[in-house]
């Protein structure tokens, strides 16, 4: 495991505080003496199988690009020319469990804003050319060189359709100015926040990691807070005693509209139990491989040795004493000891003292949630 070496005296506490989602950092040998335990030969063998998922970006001029996905042959390696084209490979961490070590030095953000680890090899031109992400992203310089081009400004998100490249598939930023820029060497980090445009291209033959931090979106909270509602069938309707006599009915009156606001916001003002355990549910939801195991052997003994699905979040809660376990958008009662064990994210040996807690483990692994190491 590399721990983060970060510059200027900063640790984690003030990069949170002085750079985190505001401006970008660029911290040189933040790994020192990193060894790539990936070679680009075996990063091109991952894009032969189906589960990993890849795609190659390839520049043919300034204003037109391509993407394809994979998975891919070794005929279509054969045909790329040795210059202006990418690969890349996402879920490492999932496919790939040793490579959760790499992700552990950046933990120090909470699991549940991480989204996922991805690798991309270039040869010297290479480019997924400039554009705007809505998520934080560390940059780490695996092999070679790759220079950063950074826009001085934040954009807005969606970036207007006129401000980008016609004809693609990918959303490219046509105009863009750059403010900043780095070149990159093996152990080198940048940090980028989300909105700030940017441009990567590989100065030599050269392999980037990518550690992206998604926040959640709130339209598609809404969606999913509004269906939990419906299920719990408090589906109501708005009141209004008092209602005042207006000469115009055809008026809606911004008296009303300010009573129907507060409403509104009422009934969305669940308390903060229910509120913590939706959000919970929700955000350890989103990754979750459907080949989970149909049955487990009884536990025998005490002690078991499991690992966590790399493909489910666990986060927990901690409610009146006591915590909740969320895995795979599921919850489970839990002590708070055991809550912090299985969130974090390694291997472990479980002494299990008591018969509540080895039902729930028994429960974890049919579920798929927990794997059991023998």
């Amino acid at each position: 495991m590399y721990p983060i070496q970060f510059p200027g005296g900063l640790d984690q506490a003030a990069f949170l505080k002085e750079y985190w989602q505001q401006k970008p950092l660029y911290m040189p040998q933040a790994w020192p003496d990193f060894d790539n335990p990936l070679p680009a030969e075996e990063l091109a063998g991952l894009a032969l199988e189906e589960a990993f998922p890849s795609r190659i970006v390839e520049r043919h001029s300034p204003d037109k690009w391509t993407v394809r996905q994979g998975p891919f042959s070794e005929k279509d390696f054969a045909a790329l020319e040795d210059k202006h084209w990418s690969l890349l490979i996402t879920d490492i961490e999932k496919h790939l469990p040793d490579f959760m070590q790499y992700v552990q030095p950046f933990r120090f953000i909470p699991d549940w804003r991480f989204d996922d680890f991805m690798i991309s090899y270039a040869p010297p031109g290479g480019s997924v050319g400039p554009h705007v992400d809505d998520y934080d992203v560390f940059l780490i310089q695996a092999r070679g060189q790759r220079s950063w081009e950074l826009e001085g400004e934040f954009r807005a998100l969606p970036t207007p359709e006129e401000e980008l490249i016609s004809g693609t598939d990918l959303r490219l930023i046509k105009n863009f100015k750059t403010r900043e820029s780095y070149l990159c060497q093996e152990g080198d980090i940048l940090y980028l926040p989300p909105r700030l445009g940017h441009h990567g291209i590989a100065k030599t033959e050269c392999m980037t990691w990518s550690m992206g931090f998604k926040a959640p979106c709130f339209n598609d909270m809404l969606i999913d807070y509004l269906e939990e509602f419906e299920n719990s069938n408090q589906n109501k309707r708005y009141t209004d005693p008092g209602l005042e006599f207006q000469q115009n009915p055809g008026e809606i009156t911004g008296q009303q509209i300010t009573q129907l606001k507060a409403w509104f916001k009422q009934q969305l003002n669940e308390d903060d139990e229910t509120f913590a355990r939706w959000a919970a549910r929700y955000l350890s939801g989103e990754a979750v491989n459907d080949e989970k195991p149909s049955d487990v052997d009884p536990l025998e003994g005490n002690t078991v040795n499991v690992e966590p699905n790399p493909f489910v979040r666990f986060d927990f809660i901690r409610l009146k004493g006591k915590a909740c376990l969320y895995a795979g958008g599921e919850e489970f009662e839990i002590s708070l000891a055991l809550a912090k064990k299985l969130t974090s994210k390694s291997q472990m040996n479980l002494s299990l003292t008591s018969g509540r807690d080895k039902k729930l483990i028994l429960n974890l692994l049919r579920k798929g949630h927990l794997l059991q190491i023998n």
